[in-house]
């Protein structure tokens, strides 16, 4: 067969999840059709549209009913992370940047107004967050216990009734885009490993001043340190929240599932328990 010219050798070919229960939270949360959206009408055919490094998308196309999505996208250079294994800290500051000047390039847009796929309604959005985390709860606890201690089962029980408020907080200015999905599986980068919990405490300060201050290059200077320890325990409940409806519908009947939990769970444990007692937190979100 003829090959076009300029044609790419290889591509990238992403479908929706053949796991139903992922599908169907994907479906609830609208995460399908903002990934079309997002490949196709920010990053584009060359991935230049982002302010960071994203791949080139050749093809996008999504169906609501039933759910459906497919892309075809530019197979970049470099090793996919692997969402197990974790990233190393110099790999983890390098992501924080690139978010940082995705962040910077869309704080408070005019564009953001002109993308359908993100009219959401934030309350709705938030009940629907709330409906999905309650109904994933006692399942994600049962995948949970054999990695946590009762510290990480306790908090989530404590933030169930509170879920939607945690969402309308998480989701007030400033504004700007948001990956929704950053984790070490969705980058290319030369080599992977582990950022254990030890690693991330020693890591945290640094990275976050890598945020601010790469927010400060490109022009953000309404959002100083101050503001980002602020925000960190709403974003970091928000992360926990998200995780736990993740959770409710992972299959771990393979080893692959078995993999993901053991090694993502007590990460994500450690992270909700260095928040230590989070009662202000929440007062905060009245």
């Amino acid at each position: 067969y003829a090959v076009a010219a300029g044609a790419p050798a290889t591509v990238i070919r992403k479908f929706s999840s053949a796991h139903l229960p992922i599908r169907g939270i994907a479906r609830t949360l609208g995460l399908y059709g903002r990934e079309v959206g997002f490949y196709r009408d920010v990053a584009g055919l060359d991935g230049q549209g982002a302010g960071m490094p994203t791949p080139g998308c050749f093809y996008a196309a999504y169906e609501a009913d039933p759910v459906a999505h497919m892309l075809l996208l530019e197979d970049m250079d470099g090793e996919i992370g692997d969402h197990a294994a974790g990233s190393t800290p110099d790999q983890a500051e390098q992501i924080v940047r690139w978010l940082a000047a995705f962040h910077a390039r869309w704080w408070e847009a005019p564009e953001l107004d002109q993308f359908d796929w993100l009219t959401v309604d934030a309350a709705q959005v938030s009940q629907r967050l709330q409906v999905s985390f309650d109904q994933a709860l006692d399942s994600a606890l049962r995948v949970c216990e054999p990695h946590v201690g009762a510290h990480f089962a306790a908090t989530l029980r404590r933030l169930q009734p509170r879920v939607a408020s945690i969402a309308m907080a998480q989701a007030q200015s400033p504004r700007t885009l948001c990956h929704g999905d950053a984790h070490t599986a969705n980058v290319f980068y030369p080599t992977s490993g582990d950022l254990s919990p030890e690693q991330r405490r020693a890591a945290a300060p640094r990275l976050a001043k890598a945020y601010v201050s790469e927010l400060e290059a490109r022009g953000i200077a309404d959002y100083p340190i101050i503001a980002y320890e602020r925000d960190f325990p709403v974003c970091t409940l928000y992360h926990a929240v998200t995780m736990t409806i993740a959770l409710g519908a992972v299959d771990v009947s393979t080893d692959r599932g078995q993999e993901l939990v053991s090694s993502i769970v007590p990460r994500v444990a450690a992270m909700v328990e260095d928040l230590g007692d989070i009662s202000d937190v929440l007062d905060g979100l009245d």
